[in-house]
């Protein structure tokens, strides 16, 4: 609408741009009589008639543009922000299917369905690995990604020793199902970026210490330490010495308050996500 209005504009002025020169010849060549001179301002005051209602317009039209240009601008954002929601909806889908998945297989593993378990496997893996060949998964959900992952890893070797279904194997599966619940419960909760960070990182190291990496982990350590609270780095400078007391007090701290009490749990968190 405002393309038409700027045509209209551009060919009304044309044609008032000529009607001003022809006037300009009158005055330029013609004797201006007494009646001549009435005439002639009664023309010029139609043409400044004119060229104030064509500036009004161009006005208005010029108005209308740039409100039309803030819209489109609004209108490109809002695009955008739909981009985003929609690469959101489909991570929270595809979690939403492995996380269900997930717990399938902590199910068939408790129950003894080892038919049911290599099946179950093949499609968490499936699932995780469609995920990632699409989007790489946002910081709230890694760490339920990670979890589903040790858990084919720790579920394919049980599939291939089946004498590892004992009853401590069972405690370590319902941990890890807890683990998991509690990782989903936290990114419903839509932790603080910073905060999700900074568990992943304290699960890193963790891990690094219990796999005897304690000089790397140790360095990754001092380059967090300052983000924690005098009590948690009082409680890993006492625990300095013990690399394996050491991963859970970092589990712990990376869990915020958990309702998992690690005192005389062995194998360690670590040791069974390792599977």
């Amino acid at each position: 609408m405002s393309h038409t209005l700027s045509d209209n504009i551009f060919q009304n002025f044309c044609a008032l741009s000529q009607k001003v020169q022809k006037l300009e010849n009158k005055v330029k060549y013609d004797p201006v009589t007494n009646e001549k001179r009435a005439e002639l301002h009664k023309a010029l005051d139609n043409l400044q008639g004119n060229v104030e209602k064509l500036r009004q317009n161009a006005v208005d039209t010029q108005n209308r543009a740039t409100q039309l240009f803030s819209q489109f601008e609004e209108m490109e954002s809002q695009i955008i922000s739909l981009y985003r929601k929609v690469e959101e909806g489909f991570e929270d889908y595809e979690i939403s299917l492995i996380t269900e998945e997930a717990f399938e297989l902590t199910q068939s593993l408790s129950s003894g369905k080892m038919a049911n378990v290599a099946k179950k496997v093949n499609e968490l893996k499936s699932n995780v690995l469609f995920l990632f060949k699409h989007r790489r998964p946002s910081m709230q959900h890694r760490k339920i990604v990670h979890l589903a992952l040790k858990l084919t890893d720790y579920a394919s070797e049980m599939m291939q020793s089946p004498g590892m279904l004992t009853k401590k194997n069972l405690q370590l599966i319902q941990l890890l199902k807890t683990l998991l619940r509690e990782a989903v419960l936290k990114a419903d909760q839509m932790e603080e970026p910073g905060e999700a960070l900074l568990s992943m990182d304290l699960y890193e190291i963790a891990e690094l210490l219990y796999q005897k990496k304690v000089k790397e982990g140790r360095l990754r350590l001092n380059l967090i330490f300052s983000q924690l609270s005098k009590a948690q780095q009082a409680r890993l400078r006492e625990a300095s010495d013990y690399p394996r007391e050491m991963v859970k007090i970092l589990l712990e701290i990376a869990d915020g308050d958990p309702c998992i009490q690690w005192q005389n749990k062995e194998p360690s968190v670590i040791h069974m996500l390792q599977g």
